[in-house]
């Protein structure tokens, strides 16, 4: 079984099929406009995108973190809309006491959603999501997915998509403007940018890694990059930096955004929420695409984003740092998920024990049970958290009877 590829319709015939075409791909074509010039036709085109997705009529949600993303999209949505906009946010309860900042999550949401909701005179509801809350649907996203998921990272967005549910069957989000306008620190260390391979891996160690010879395929991840800047269009006689990003920006909208445009749809759909993206309107993305990397983040982190939309955002969310979607930081969490990645790799009755070299992963997770490899992980995630697909693998093989060879 294959998934369709992204803007390709698959054709069925009597005599041939499937057959596929693309409907849509970006081109490259030289930018002339001013930065004043592209950051006012860029907040042209996001109003656009925002009020072509506003729902005919009924209340309205949003996703709002209080990030510039996601409080530009409700900002726009509240100027529009003839009544309230309806923003939510989640947090959880766990946050008071283990929070410690990383570089992928400088901070906690809730107050800066809850200052950008104020500001903009939205009715705000923040989710608190506990422990228990987390794991009591952990299943249910495997329902919702039909594959191995995120595990808490997905669960937290059922909650959340649970709660909207409630209100609305319609929502706007700021995903993909990370993507599109350069929106990860990863993106401004030029030692990972300018590595031959993809950026955002940076040194840690992989699950991959500790497979037994016979499934380890080093070359695939190889060739997946290779077929990736295969696709890239070209802009000839581009200067080499706004080459190379746009090559990186590529990447990243075929890797980390797919996984973030996965999650979001099959959270949303298993609640019965329409959520709508409006940065990845196919007008705006073109448009962005072709603003020179020099330009788009002169100012640092999606500072053509912020010049486009400062009149109409609070002063905090404009001098926020970068935080990604909230994940729990609970030493309970970590180890559970170290004891089952422990019998995964160890118990005799284990599906997936001979797909790795045991002795090796034991190391691994001996490791992180230590908490000895957060220095080396990208964006100061936890060791734990590369477990999460482990699991949830061994709890896909078992719900769903997959017989391994």
């Amino acid at each position: 079984m294959h998934e369709v590829k992204p803007a390709h319709v698959i054709t069925y015939t009597p005599d041939h099929g499937p057959v596929g075409r693309a409907y849509w791909r970006l081109t490259s074509e030289p930018h002339d406009h001013t930065p004043a010039e592209t950051a006012e036709r860029v907040r042209e085109l996001l109003h656009d995108a925002v009020a072509a997705q506003l729902p005919a009529s009924g209340p309205c949600g949003a996703m709002l973190s209080g990030g510039v993303d996601s409080t530009s999209v409700a900002a726009l949505a509240a100027r529009l809309l003839p009544r309230a906009l309806d923003t939510y946010c989640v947090e959880f309860d766990s946050d008071k006491t283990h929070f410690a900042p990383t570089e992928l999550r400088p901070d906690v949401d809730a107050p800066y959603a809850a200052a950008a909701a104020d500001f903009m005179a939205t009715r705000h509801t923040t989710l608190t999501a506990s422990m228990r809350d987390l794991l009591g649907v952990i299943s249910a996203t495997r329902r919702a997915r039909d594959l191995p998921g995120w595990g808490q990272f997905d669960a937290s967005m059922y909650l959340l998509f649970q709660r909207m549910r409630q209100d609305t069957t319609a929502a706007l989000s700021g995903e993909a403007a990370d993507e599109f306008f350069g929106g990860y620190p990863y993106l401004f260390n030029t030692e990972l940018t300018r590595r031959d391979t993809f950026p955002w891996l940076g040194d840690g160690p992989k699950l991959a890694d500790y497979l037994v010879p016979e499934l380890a395929q080093d070359g695939d991840e190889k060739a997946r990059y290779a077929q990736l800047l295969g696709e890239v269009p070209r802009l000839p006689g581009e200067e080499e930096q706004d080459a190379r990003m746009r090559e990186v920006l590529y990447l990243g909208m075929a890797g980390p955004l797919a996984v973030v445009l996965d999650r979001k749809e099959r959270m949303s759909a298993a609640q019965g929420l329409h959520v709508r993206l409006p940065f990845c309107d196919h007008r705006l993305v073109q448009y962005v695409w072709n603003v020179p990397w020099s330009m788009k983040c002169a100012g640092g982190l999606k500072s053509l984003l912020k010049d486009a939309m400062a009149d109409i955002l609070p002063p905090a969310t404009m001098t926020r740092q970068k935080s990604a979607y909230p994940h729990v930081q609970d030493p309970a969490h970590d180890q559970a998920l170290v004891r089952v990645a422990k019998w995964t790799a160890n118990a005799s009755e284990s599906p997936l024990r001979a797909m790795f070299d045991t002795p090796r992963l034991n190391l691994l997770l001996d490791r992180i049970g230590a908490n000895e490899l957060r220095a080396r992980l990208p964006g100061g995630a936890s060791g734990a958290q590369l477990l999460v697909q482990l699991v949830e693998l061994n709890a896909w093989v078992r719900d769903y009877r997959v017989a391994l060879p």
